[in-house]
């Protein structure tokens, strides 16, 4: 299995990911016309859209258990390269909790507090899709000085 999943694995799983999407859009696409016939209130009752959910929800769970799994096959035979990987998971948790934890509700936007009101936020899930946003521009931030970084490091070399 392992074989054949390095050899073959990135092409199982966007063939996987292709035929998903493939069935969804032939779901979605004909009964499109029903859906739109509709009025706005008995459109959300219709389960048009549910594969396309239900399959992103399931391929990102099984990528997830594969991630956790395949991590710690790794870790149990390289302990010593994974310390650094573990320092930085703790420090992304750390960040993302500091941020959570120095997040003021009271301090948003209007728009933002029209759309926790609109969407019945409590103020803890305020603070985490804050905190969730605010890290990931973070990491991105990172990732790219990261790259510019790199690539004028491999300009001198």
């Amino acid at each position: 299995m392992y074989k054949f999943l390095a050899k073959n694995g990135q092409a199982a799983a966007f063939l996987v990911g292709a035929g998903l999407t493939v069935i969804f859009y032939v779901i979605a696409i004909s009964n499109l016309s029903t859906f739109n016939a509709k009025p706005a209130e008995e459109q959300y009752a219709m389960s048009l859209f549910d594969f396309g959910f239900w399959s992103a929800l399931v391929l990102t769970i099984a990528c997830a258990v594969a991630w956790l799994l395949s991590s710690l096959i790794q870790l149990s035979y390289n302990t010593k390269n994974a310390i650094r990987g573990i320092i930085a998971i703790v420090v992304l948790v750390g960040v993302f909790f500091a941020i959570y934890a120095t997040i003021n509700p009271a301090a948003d936007s209007a728009a933002v507090q029209k759309t926790v009101e609109q969407f019945n936020l409590t103020e803890g899930q305020n603070k985490l899709i804050s905190a969730s946003i605010i890290t990931t521009i973070i990491l991105g931030v990172v990732a790219a000085v990261s790259f510019v970084a790199a690539e004028i490091i491999n300009a001198f070399r």
